[in-house]
């Protein structure tokens, strides 16, 4: 609302309203009913929160143009992306930005420390001083920044009614900034543990990281507030907006106020008829005689509920690393990190170049099934052993999530499981690392000797 009132324009007076337009209302009203139907069930997949939160907007929109209100397109299109900054990238764009930035964040962090006199080594996200690492993870990569400065770089663009090239050129500045004071916190961590150690770093940790965030903030202000001129509000009159003349047809305002109505109704009246039974996974991962906790940074990027890893003694001296984690029903958006976090993405950003061999594999323990993906690292030649075997179990309560897609399940049917009910996220994770040069069929052989070491029934 406040920057409704700061970019409209004067009312249009006796200017008639564009009424074609709201021949696409029914269009736009079936497609925000519609998609809020299947956000309903699962509102993390992030394909319809677009098209809903689109759909509205755009429905929104109309509403302005029937009105005496004059809001330019301009401004409505940048006050539509700022509303979008509050969704959840796509998965895969924002899996390329992470291992974007984290490359870049390693690669400017082991340059500075080369300037600071250490002898660092950069291999992946990892820089190497002195035998000691220092790894630049998800929760470091500076993703959360550039989300939030996107978000302020679009409100402060707006608030300050900047034209289309000052709006762009704040985005720029807010990447930068990104990219510097995450580059500066990067620094400033790895001097610490460096020298003080990592029980000093993990006190000053949070200090460290929210200074650098506000540093950055006011930064972005600052160059925002620096952009405006005076020949911006030049072109936005500061006439304040007369709520007597909006003078909205009863046939539009009627219509965007049952579209509303009914979606919700629509929704709240039948998924309150389907309330799904609370199961729980009558299998778990035991604990071992060399298990230990999770690293931290991982718990910040998975945000699991519980977990642990442990070592599993193989022969010739190599030992299989077993990492299990899970989620309960109460933590939903953070489940869905074990789907969007597979091991070839996860490992990569530790150096390690990982291939899917697309051969699943169900493991019978019990009265259990257990599916596995199966991925390796890459073979120096054609005839070679891969040196590392990994194998990944989702495994989740609700049927109708099926995370490896082995059904192959066509987007009709997907809507149809959808529709029958709200789902349950409730996860369980197993990630089995074998190391050693083996071919595909001895891995596999190794897993299932592995697994009722660490599987039992509840």
């Amino acid at each position: 609302m406040v920057l409704f009132f700061r970019i409209h324009r004067p009312n249009r007076g006796n200017k008639p309203t564009n009424q074609s337009s709201f021949k696409f209302f029914p269009l736009l009203a079936l497609a925000y009913i519609s998609s809020r139907f299947i956000v309903e069930p699962d509102p993390f997949w992030r394909l319809p929160l677009w098209i809903e939160l689109l759909a509205l907007s755009a429905c929104t929109g109309l509403l302005i143009s029937e009105s005496k209100i004059c809001l330019p397109t301009k401004k409505l299109a940048l006050l539509t992306l700022y509303l979008c900054t509050c969704l959840p990238w796509p998965a895969s764009l924002e899996s390329a930005v992470i291992f974007g930035m984290s490359q870049w964040i390693s690669a400017i962090t082991s340059e500075l420390l080369l300037i600071c006199g250490y002898p660092a080594v950069q291999m992946g996200t990892l820089i190497l001083v002195d035998q000691q690492e220092i790894s630049i993870n998800n929760a470091c990569s500076g993703i959360r920044s550039l989300q939030n400065l996107i978000s302020f770089a679009l409100f402060f663009s707006l608030y300050y009614r900047h034209s289309l090239i000052r709006s762009g050129c704040c985005l720029f500045f807010a990447f930068c900034l990104v990219v510097l004071f995450n580059s500066l916190r990067a620094l400033t961590l790895s001097l610490v543990s460096l020298e003080w150690g990592d029980s000093i770093l993990n006190d000053w940790h949070d200090t460290i990281g929210n200074f650098y965030i506000c540093a950055s903030f006011f930064c972005l202000f600052f160059i925002s507030w620096f952009l405006s001129g005076e020949e911006d509000d030049k072109r936005e009159s500061k006439r304040p907006l007369n709520m007597n003349s909006i003078q909205l047809p009863k046939v539009v305002s009627i219509s965007f106020i049952l579209t509303v109505i009914l979606a919700e109704s629509l929704v709240y009246g039948w998924f309150s008829v389907y309330r799904k039974n609370p199961f729980e996974f009558d299998w778990f991962v035991k604990d071992g005689p060399h298990v230990s906790p999770l690293d931290e940074g991982v718990r910040e990027v998975l945000q699991f509920d519980f977990g642990h890893r442990q070592k599993i003694e193989l022969s010739q001296g190599y030992a299989a690393d077993v990492v299990y984690f899970g989620y309960n029903e109460s933590s939903a958006a953070a489940s869905l990190c074990s789907r969007n976090h597979p091991p070839d993405y996860c490992m990569a950003y530790a150096g390690l170049s990982l291939v899917e061999t697309y051969a699943p594999l169900r493991a019978k323990i019990g009265e259990q099934t257990l599916q596995f993906l199966h991925y390796t690292s890459r073979q120096e030649s054609f005839f070679a052993k891969p040196n590392l075997h990994v194998f990944w179990c989702s495994a989740t309560l609700d049927g109708r999530i099926d995370t490896f897609q082995f059904k192959n399940p066509t987007l009709a049917e997907k809507l149809v499981h959808f529709l029958s009910g709200k789902l349950s996220f409730q996860r369980q994770v197993i990630l089995i690392s074998i190391p050693g040069e083996r071919t595909m069929e001895d891995a596999k052989i190794q897993l299932l000797n592995i697994l009722p070491k660490v599987v039992v029934n509840r």
